[in-house]
């Protein structure tokens, strides 16, 4: 007798209940479904099922009735009515039923479609594609999972499981059908792991277990959850795809700190759910481990080519009562007998010396991002039908598309995004030239999925919109129309180098003249641009070389000072062939037309403010004393004297024009300093140590004043005395 036959002998034990405290008894359960459905034996009927009570009332009243059900997810999107819609069509149920609308008759009963007795539910291997192709499970094979999953997790009716994931998966339903087969109880939870009333739910309920594919793990780590994991837990099992050795080895140590087991499951939907598992050791982590095979069941190796047993590694198989009697693509198929006894799983595996099995790899055609199966073969069959030629591949972390037509690249990421419903982060469609292919002629997916580093993401409205975003934030616009460019937006060479980088990450080029481009031109080429292997350098325009160049030269001089600013001449005059070549471009006609006050506006504000405010922190940060001549930016016109280099104040530059030494810190000095009180003795003290003298025309606080040899300078003027002085050769002044 199967488990949802004898629900009654668990009288007194709750079956289910909701995160807001409503129950089921097994009693009321077993009542309950029986009256869901009035139909004939072997009728096939469509399941729209969430985590609620009525729903499981609706699925355990199908399968004592010994309707066939099409298990599919509850939702209200316009995917989710195409997918029913699509699997009403190729399998022709009598009836569907949802939690919103109860059970509709779909057709009269009749001319069903023939169906096996032993046909007892339908599961998709791929629900994410949209495909039809259905895995046919038998009464037998679901019971016997279920009481295998249970025996091997030592599961008693005093468990009290935590749902997370939807009963339309085959790892959710698992859940649920072990703990039936125990008489536990399963809490039925229908958000997400991040909501705060999925913790309230575990301690408001005495949660003893949960599940999750890796992708829940993942977001319960990266929230905290598993740091503080509440104390009721007693186990934790993962399924669904696989887990980063790491992040095992992080989730069994905190288990095992808090007195919980860590549990890793492999299974698969052909073989109803869960068939091997693997009580994690925190100190011995595997990577792939996925243990032995649970009870009833086997795992063994064939070589992939020659189907043969192999010793070590090779194709994992797996035998047992719950294999799948085979596929269904159309109604007809409903009617075929058991086809299979050995399940070929596609994945590679290594037998380990303890007898258990790790995963290496995968042969077949599928990836499981987010723990969903995605089939590749589905993926471009069911482009191909939509008019898309296209190939498909990728890994568990990245699903790549690759079209051949540019125009197709907008069709196929709406394919992926609707039909696939994967994020942007785990997708990528390309536009290649040719498919690329081994010697046999078959496509080389391999170099398909190596290759999505180095071609190119074709942009669409998405791009397009980063385009647009860009270009406004490098204009300071609040928006952009499509009508505009860079030049009718007053664009300047301050903005140029911004805008041009921006517009060369979307497009992967800068086309010719492309500030007179119009922002929807620009979007254009950024949804028809061709994917194209990276060349390892990228052209930059000339006038963007020079600017560091030339900034790089004015600051040598300024730094080096004599006789090394001779030697770097020319970048002040740089600077200025470059502004008045990016004037010319880009603000000419505004300066030619009614609007050369903005630009003269643009000038002070974006130019001449900064360089005042800078300014006043040079001076207080330096012993410079420059003039109005600097300030108002005629230094090239009329000489500051106060302005002098920065190599001037180190210890161990001379000044370029009097050569005299500081009497006191002994440091090379020229112009500005006060002099000794003494007529005719021309000593010069350094900004320090004239911020120390008691009053102005004191003498140098220095038990010895100073000079050195030099040159016959040229008279000096200092601008607070007023005073001239010619040094004498190789005086020395008193003390």
């Amino acid at each position: 007798m199967n488990f949802w036959q004898d629900l009654e002998r668990h009288a007194g034990r709750v079956a289910f209940v909701t995160a807001a405290g409503d129950t089921l008894d097994y009693v009321a359960l077993a009542h309950a479904a029986d009256a869901v459905f009035d139909l004939p034996r072997g009728t096939p009927v469509l399941l729209a099922l969430d985590n609620d009570l009525a729903a499981m009332s609706a699925y355990l009243g199908a399968l004592p009735r010994g309707l066939p059900a099409i298990v599919t997810a509850a939702g209200e999107t316009t995917a989710d009515r195409e997918r029913a819609d699509r699997l009403i069509a190729a399998f022709r149920p009598a009836a569907r039923w949802s939690s919103a609308r109860g059970v509709e008759r779909l057709r009269d009963p009749g001319p069903a479609p023939a169906t096996h007795p032993d046909l007892a539910l339908l599961l998709s291997t791929s629900d994410t594609t949209g495909a039809t192709k259905l895995v046919r499970l038998s009464a037998r094979a679901i019971d016997a999972n279920a009481r295998a999953i249970a025996a091997s997790l030592a599961l008693t009716h005093d468990e009290r499981a935590m749902t997370t994931l939807p009963p339309s998966y085959a790892y959710g339903l698992s859940v649920i059908h072990s703990h039936l087969a125990a008489g536990a109880t399963t809490i039925l939870y229908a958000g997400s792991v991040l909501d705060p009333g999925f913790r309230a739910a575990i301690e408001r309920h005495g949660a003893t277990s949960f599940g999750g594919v890796p992708h829940s793990y993942e977001l319960l780590d990266r929230a905290g959850f598993l740091d503080t994991l509440p104390g009721s837990l007693r186990t934790l099992t993962q399924a669904g795809g696989r887990l980063t050795p790491e992040l095992v080895a992080s989730v069994a140590t905190r288990a095992r700190a808090t007195g919980k087991r860590f549990v890793v499951m492999y299974g698969q939907t052909e073989a109803v759910a869960r068939i091997a598992m693997l009580e994690v050791d925190p100190d011995h982590v595997v990577a792939g481990g996925i243990g032995r095979a649970i009870p009833g069941g086997t795992l063994a190796l064939v070589d992939p080519e020659t189907g043969t047993p192999a010793a070590t590694a090779g194709e994992l198989v797996h035998t047992g009562p719950n294999v799948m009697m085979g596929y269904a693509e159309a109604a007809a198929d409903l009617a075929r007998g058991h086809e299979l006894t050995v399940l070929h799983t596609g994945d590679l595996a290594e037998r380990l010396p303890d007898g258990g099995y790790r995963v290496t790899g995968r042969q077949s055609r599928f990836i499981k991002p987010f723990g969903l199966r995605v089939a590749l073969d589905a993926v471009e069959q069911r482009l191909a039908a939509a008019g898309v030629s296209a190939v498909a591949a990728g890994d568990d972390s990245l699903l790549v598309v690759a079209v051949l037509a540019p125009g197709d690249v907008a069709a196929a990421e709406r394919f992926v995004t609707d039909e696939v419903g994967l994020p942007a982060s785990h997708r990528a469609v390309l536009a290649l030239d040719a498919v690329p292919r081994l010697a046999s002629g078959k496509v080389d997916y391999p170099a398909l999925r190596a290759g999505r580093a180095a071609a190119r993401t074709s942009r669409t409205a998405a791009s397009a919109g980063a385009l647009r975003a860009a270009l406004a934030a490098a204009l300071g616009r609040e928006r952009v129309e499509d009508g505009d460019s860079f030049r009718s937006l007053a664009g300047d060479s301050l903005s140029y180098v911004r805008a041009s980088l921006a517009i060369e990450e979307v497009l992967g080029t800068l086309p010719e003249r492309w500030e007179e481009l119009t922002v929807a031109r620009l979007e254009a080429l950024a949804r028809l641009t061709v994917s194209r292997a990276d060349p390892g350098f990228r052209w930059v325009a000339t006038d963007v070389l020079l600017r560091p160049a030339a900034i790089a030269l004015v600051v040598a001089s300024h730094v080096l000072g004599d006789p090394a600013n001779r030697a770097f001449k020319g970048g002040a005059l740089a600077l200025m062939i470059l502004a008045g070549y990016g004037l010319a471009p880009f603000q000419s006609r505004r300066m030619l037309g009614a609007a050369r006050w903005g630009v003269i506006r643009d000038y002070l504000l974006r130019v001449v403010t900064p360089y005042w405010a800078i300014l006043p922190l040079y001076r207080a940060l330096t012993p410079n004393r420059f003039g109005w001549e600097t300030l108002l930016l005629l230094g090239n016109v009329v000489r500051d004297p106060g302005v002098r280099t920065m190599a001037q104040f180190g210890s161990s530059r001379r000044c370029s024009t009097a050569r005299w030494r500081c009497c006191c810190c002994w440091r090379f000095q020229r112009c500005g300093a006060a002099p000794s009180a003494r007529a005719g003795r021309s000593v010069f003290r350094c900004s320090p140590w004239r911020s120390r003298r008691r009053s102005p025309g004191s003498r140098c606080a220095a038990p010895r004043l100073r000079t050195i040899s030099a040159p016959t300078p040229r008279p000096m003027r200092s601008r607070s005395a007023g005073w001239r002085a010619t040094p004498r050769r190789g005086r020395r002044a008193a003390p």
